[in-house]
């Protein structure tokens, strides 16, 4: 059986103005054909073969030097890149996320960039928010890495599912998932009270379901992205930053 194939057009646009830039660098001779457009996809643009760490790349990106750098050339990711500056795929995927988030208050990104900048922050938020030692480490675990940001729905899931906080199954955080992924408004005081019951049953505190919920997972209400989505995206625009960087423009 065969359901339906879903197309990204974002992604095939991109890809397009890759395959034509190959064409031109093809034609001045900046690269070697290799007998057939996998294999000179595989040599010069394999995600095996691609540069992730030179710094002046990576500050061409964050200056906006990039016409056209997947998903960062609109008003938003343009200034969200240049609030990040980020310095890895890890750290580019992060942005993509993160700057699609909305809040009431402060916009998600600059607190992500905040944190970022000085992680004693976020540690003096949740210290502020009444968090204890023990509850400090176990969200450790999901958000040091995103400089304490819940930017995807699957660590908004993780921390669902961490049994000091909530101890959703599988079925209940993905449940969790969709409501978030699919702006399902009607579903959220549902789902919000089993996260308080659940996290209830579990002997946590409501200091830290608070902060889950009102700080963490309420970011992602309007719009939330899944890591997956975002690394394939990213990759998409560090191919582009090679092909800018590497040759000439």
């Amino acid at each position: 059986r065969v359901g339906l194939i879903k197309y990204d057009m974002l992604t095939v646009s991109g890809l397009d103005r890759i395959h034509q830039c190959l064409n031109y660098m093809l034609e001045s001779k900046a690269i070697e054909w290799e007998g057939s457009l996998r294999e000179t996809y595989k040599r010069y643009l394999d995600p095996h073969v691609l540069d992730y760490k030179t710094p002046e790349m990576w500050e061409m990106a964050a200056a906006g030097k990039i016409s056209s750098l997947f998903q960062f050339d609109t008003l938003v990711g343009g200034q969200s890149i240049k609030k990040v500056k980020p310095t890895s795929l890890t750290q580019l995927a992060i942005a993509n996320s993160v700057m699609r988030l909305m809040s009431d208050g402060d916009q998600p990104i600059d607190i992500y960039v905040r944190q970022k900048t000085c992680p004693q922050i976020w540690y003096d938020d949740m210290r502020d928010n009444g968090l204890n030692d023990s509850e400090i480490q176990t969200l450790e675990i999901y958000l040091k890495e995103k400089d304490g940001v819940a930017d995807s729905q699957e660590v908004v899931m993780q921390l669902s599912m961490d049994p000091h906080i909530s101890n959703f199954d599988m079925s209940e955080a993905n449940k969790l998932r969709k409501v978030i992924a699919k702006k399902k408004f009607d579903e959220i005081e549902q789902v919000k009270k089993l996260f308080y019951d659940k996290g209830h049953t579990a002997g946590t505190r409501d200091e830290l379901l608070n902060y889950v919920w009102n700080k963490q997972i309420s970011l992602s209400m309007g719009y939330s992205f899944s890591t997956i989505h975002t690394t394939g995206y990213s990759l998409i625009a560090v191919q582009e930053m090679n092909l800018a960087y590497h040759y000439p423009i």
